[in-house]
């Protein structure tokens, strides 16, 4: 297992929790990753796990799914992956280790890639939507500024 990111106050129970569990051999912990390294651990991979209590962040599922890993999301965030996540309560250490065993069942891995790569796609979508509607409304700001113009 690996853990990345930036220590936010619990690294130290963490690490505890390792040594108490004697998985120091098992576990690394490589902190704050910059970007271009983490293309590496994303292809390494065999799930992406993101035990969160605090709010939606649309990046590690987003690479996840780009990377066409299996995603283990909390349930509380469930509108924003749908079905392309196994869901989990982060209160329920047993609910997460049974989706990290899930997850490496091929059909299961499979049907979440799928999944994900469907999500990915919704999002591309909505994306170029979004900036068609941009660009029409800077062009329409455009030709209203140019209208205003004092020749």
């Amino acid at each position: 297992m690996v853990f990345v990111g930036g220590d936010k106050g619990g690294l130290k129970h963490i690490n505890i929790m390792i040594d108490k569990l004697q998985l120091t051999d098992q576990v690394k912990i490589l902190g704050f990753v910059e970007n271009d390294h983490m293309a590496i651990l994303y292809r390494a991979c065999a799930t992406v796990v993101v035990p969160t209590y605090f709010g939606f962040t649309n990046i590690p599922p987003i690479e996840a799914w780009y990377f066409d890993k299996p995603l283990i999301y909390p349930s509380c965030f469930k509108g924003q992956v749908q079905e392309s996540a196994l869901l989990f309560d982060p209160d329920e250490a047993s609910e997460l280790a049974d989706s990290m065993t899930q997850s490496l069942l091929p059909s299961t891995a499979r049907n979440l890639i799928e999944n994900g790569r469907k999500s990915l796609k919704e999002l591309d979508v909505s994306r170029q939507c979004c900036e068609e509607k941009l660009l029409f409304r800077l062009t329409q700001l455009e030709k209203r500024l140019e209208s205003w113009k004092i020749t």
